[in-house]
Formats: C-alpha cells, structure tokens, sequence
C-alpha cells in the first residue's frame, strides 16, 4: 500500500501546484459502496492521459470498531471491507485506517489477524481515539502503522514528541467529559495549533474536529496539514456518508491547496 499516488504533472507549473495537496481522510464507512463513491467524488484529473495524472484526494479511509459509535462496524465486517479494497485497483490510491479506543493490545491483533495471515508483507493502518499511552502504542505489532489520535492541549502533544512508532499524529477537538472522541461536529483554535513547537512531532499531521465543506479550506490554509479529517461534516445523518458533500469537501481543500501554491509561485 502506498502513501503516494504516482501523478506526473504535464508541466512545472502543475508540478508546483501538484506539491502543494492535502491527503483526505473521511472516517466512519460502514459499507465498501460508499467508499468507491467517495474516490469518485475525490479524482482530480490532470490531463489527457488520465493513468498517469490522475490524482485522488482521499487518501485514507476510516472503519470504525469503537462499538459505542454511531459509525461502528463489527471487526469482521470491517476486514471483510479491507480485503475487498486489496483486491481492488483502488488500493494503489488509498489505505484502510481501522479505528481503535481504549482496546487491548490483544484485542487490536485479533481484529487485524486476518489481515495480517492474508496479506503477510502489507503494513496496516490503525487510528487510536482513546488514551492510549506510548508505552502502548510501542506494544503493538510492528506491521501496523499508527496514527494517534488526541485532543488539542499542548501537554498532549507534547507526550509524543521523538515517538518513533507513530505514522501520524492526529489532533481534534478537546473532549467534553463522557462524549466519544471523534465525529463530534466541533473545531478548536487552528492558530494555537500553529503556534506550538512542531520540533520531533510526526511529520505527518493529521487536522480532525467539526470540519465540513464550508471551513476545510480555512483549516487547511491556517494548519497546513499533510491531512485533514472528516466523519460528520460529510454525513446526512450519524453514520449516512453523502456523496455530494464529500465532493464538496474534496473541491474545497483543493481550491486551498491551489490558493497556497500560488503563494509560492
């Protein structure tokens, strides 16, 4: 699975812009329909030659096993939608991030054993959205990447700092006691986020928190993120991914990412 589409440009300008692209995460499928829909949505065409300079935005797409979500999925419905995705030609363009909180470490292996026995050389994706410490994340299996999800507090982020197990790091919106992380629809202060120290964090920065089509290009041109994340801003209802505001959300962060290329040039 990689992380970067092969796209070759058809001039330098392009390439410039093309430099500039925020990977998509939309989270919370519940059925291998609504994926391809999105990667529909999300294609940007480069040119006349489209298996060359195609581009799709949504980068990453998030399967839900936190069983008090609305967006939950069984872990055998999830891996059965992972599988499905490997055997497909969408694969050279996106990865399966399957979504954890406050699991076991024995718990995550067994959801993920399938995956593992069937495709033995492939790295995995795993979002973490609870309390996980980094004593637990350096626990896991090294054959998963991990993107660790936290509420926006400086200490927080501070506790990850120089963690060398960490694909990514992914800030949302602070918790409000007894609410479930994630999707809840609220943004936090972008600007505090970048004023902090960005030294020995993960250079891949994920941005989460109550973005929709409406304020993802703001977020993007505030954070500059490697990628922005979304569940609700993108729903009809708790759970119902709508493809036409999936669309509108890929227009925006590339209207953004245009915007910031042409500050370079």
């Amino acid at each position: 699975m990689s992380d970067e589409p092969n796209a070759r440009p058809p001039s330098d300008r392009i390439a410039e812009k093309r430099a500039v692209r925020t990977r998509i995460k939309v989270c919370g499928f519940r059925a291998i329909e609504g994926i391809f829909d999105a990667l529909d949505h999300s294609v940007e065409y480069g040119g006349t030659d489209r298996d060359e300079q195609d581009v799709w935005r949504l980068a990453y797409f998030g399967l839900n096993l936190i069983e008090r979500s609305p967006r939950y999925l069984p872990p055998e419905h999830a891996v059965e939608i992972a599988a499905q995705l490997m055997e497909s030609d969408m694969m050279q363009h996106c990865d399966p991030v399957m979504v954890f909180a406050d699991h076991k470490v024995d718990q995550i292996v067994a959801a993920m054993q399938p995956l593992f026995d069937g495709y033995p050389e492939d790295t995995w994706l795993v979002q973490l959205h609870g309390d996980e410490s980094p004593e637990f994340v350096a626990a896991l299996p090294k054959n998963l990447g991990v993107i660790k999800a936290i509420p926006f507090d400086p200490s927080a982020i501070d506790l990850w700092r120089g963690h060398d197990r960490l694909y990514g790091l992914m800030v949302d919106a602070p918790k409000v006691a007894g609410e479930l992380g994630g999707g809840t629809g609220r943004s936090f202060d972008w600007p505090a986020l970048m004023r902090l120290d960005k030294r020995e964090l993960p250079q891949r920065l994920f941005l989460a928190g109550g973005l929709t089509p409406e304020n993802v290009g703001e977020a993007v041109r505030t954070v500059r993120p490697y990628s922005v994340d979304v569940a609700s801003g993108v729903e009809s209802v708790p759970g119902v991914k709508d493809p036409v505001k999936i669309a509108a959300f890929c227009d925006a962060v590339r209207a953004a990412d245009a915007a910031l290329a042409d500050e370079r040039c």
